[in-house]
């Protein structure tokens, strides 16, 4: 067992007796992430910019995806304004979401990764 294996089970061991549970815990963005090869650690446990990464990545994409489908096609609206519209709404959401895990982590009294 890899040391990554071992403090993933201690987090996720740490986190069910504090009552997060399942995807509450680690989303499955993180679970995608993890299946791609890299060491993800779950989102209570995880670095701040490492949750905005990943949790702005994938809520910006997705959220561009239907905006441009549903709403700016008809629009004509341009390249760069979709870009930066989904690009500042991922970071937006991935600020938020990474100081909801950190926060959380606090008021859960959860250890750092590292010191797993």
């Amino acid at each position: 067992m890899s040391d990554f294996d071992r403090r993933y089970k201690s987090a996720i061991d740490e986190a069910a007796m504090a009552g997060l549970t399942g995807n509450r815990c680690d989303p499955p963005v993180n679970k995608l992430a993890r299946k791609l090869g890299f060491q993800v650690p779950p989102s209570y446990y995880a670095p701040f910019g490492t949750n905005v990464l990943l949790q702005g990545v994938w809520f910006g994409t997705i959220w561009g995806v239907l905006m441009y489908f549903l709403v700016w096609q008809d629009q004509n609206m341009p390249p760069l304004g979709i870009a930066l519209s989904f690009i500042g709404t991922g970071t937006i959401f991935g600020v938020l979401m990474s100081y909801l895990y950190l926060s959380g982590r606090k008021r859960y009294k959860l250890s750092k990764w590292d010191d797993l």
